[in-house]
């Protein structure tokens, strides 16, 4: 069986003058105003000491984790560069090798396997290029 809970609300008596303020503060920022570290110096007499010191060496950590994701992030990006690079050029070797093996294949007389062979890479090249393009640009606009 539920039990039933019964409250009673109560009427204020009209002759009580008493009234409650409520203050409250808020602050933004790393540090709190300089009444707050007085009030804390108040509790324990180096606390503003303290609390100053751990935000300048949060700081300075903050930096140096900053710094370092930098140099990183400049290190990715060079070797990206430097990646994207050597795949162009070993792409154009290449390329340039078959191109001059369908060359070969034509002076012996074998001109419908040179021409083949020449459109094969043709057709590769146009195709990487243009999916790397696409695949920039759709990547690019997320």
């Amino acid at each position: 069986m539920a039990k039933q809970n019964k409250t009673q609300k109560t009427k204020p008596k009209s002759n009580n003058n008493q009234s409650q303020i409520l203050q409250a503060a808020t602050y933004s920022g790393p540090l709190p105003p300089a009444q707050e570290l007085e009030r804390y110096n108040d509790v324990y007499s180096q606390a503003a000491e303290i609390i100053i010191k751990n935000f300048q060496e949060e700081t300075k950590h903050r930096h140096n984790l900053e710094d370092r994701y930098q140099e990183l992030d400049d290190f990715y990006v060079k070797k990206s560069i430097n990646h994207s690079l050597l795949g162009t050029w070993l792409g154009f070797i290449v390329a340039l090798a078959v191109l001059v093996l369908a060359g070969y294949f034509a002076f012996l007389g074998y001109a419908k396997t040179g021409a083949g062979l020449a459109i094969a890479v043709i057709v590769g090249l146009v195709g990487t290029f243009v999916y790397g393009t696409t695949y920039k640009e759709n990547n690019t606009k997320q």
